[in-house]
């Protein structure tokens, strides 16, 4: 998976060990900002054609429940 830096106070970002620094994961951001809000607990975002960096908007979708595995 691919992580940005994202700009300030976006939710779902990470601070890292060396001080607030604002990063997320790619295809989380995309998808934040293709549905205009944040990601609900509970909330994955799923690559439809299963190559993990083709962070597309229109290649992600929106899941309710856990990946299935594999």
């Amino acid at each position: 998976y691919k992580i940005v830096k994202v700009p300030p106070d976006t939710p779902g970002t990470k601070l890292t060990a060396r001080g607030r620094r604002n990063w997320m994961l790619e295809h989380r951001y995309v998808m934040q900002q293709k549905l205009g809000r944040p990601l609900g607990k509970g909330e994955n975002v799923h690559h439809i054609n299963g190559v993990r960096g083709d962070n597309r908007p229109e290649n992600l979708e929106l899941w309710k429940r856990a990946q299935p595995a594999g």
